[in-house]
């Protein structure tokens, strides 16, 4: 199975199938890719790897992801986690040091959350037939659940 990456922070965006090996167990393959990239295993694995990029990782001089946002990323992502809901479809790092989650689904449903800043961020959630709502949201900190989640993240 080949995958293709829009980022370094390893977005997976779809599976790439050479066209000489398209046949139902292949499909099969694309449709377990599409599921794992729901779970949280993706999420956190997507975490890491934007938590781990350095200044100038896209070699045009981006900021590398601010710690203060990166622990409230892993308080939020452990939060919805604990709370049985859905886990982002991409965590992906902006250039000025931020962080941005989005969920997408096959109905044209999209959420993404960006971190502007330390326990503080802001929502943009587009329907099919609705107008694109904005809220913002502030995150509790809390080291218990810091300390819990990057450990696991750690284990990945």
């Amino acid at each position: 199975m080949f995958f293709v990456f829009d980022t370094p922070s390893a977005v997976w965006t779809k599976p790439v199938v050479p066209e000489h090996r398209i046949h139902e167990s292949t499909w099969d393959e694309v449709r377990s890719v599409n599921e794992f990239v729901r779970t949280w295993d993706a999420a956190r694995i997507m975490f890491a790897d934007v938590a781990g990029l350095q200044d100038n990782w896209d070699g045009d001089g981006a900021n590398a992801p601010k710690t203060d946002i990166l622990g409230s990323v892993s308080i939020f992502l452990f939060d919805r986690q604990s709370r049985g809901q859905s886990a982002p479809t991409r965590v992906t790092p902006t250039t000025d040091g931020t962080v941005v989650l989005e969920w997408l689904d096959e109905s044209g449903f999209r959420a993404t959350f960006e971190f502007s800043g330390p326990a503080y961020g802001e929502w943009l959630i587009e329907r099919p037939g609705y107008p694109a709502e904005f809220r913002e949201e502030r995150i509790q900190p809390s080291a218990r659940r810091t300390t819990v989640l990057t450990d696991e993240l750690v284990s990945v």
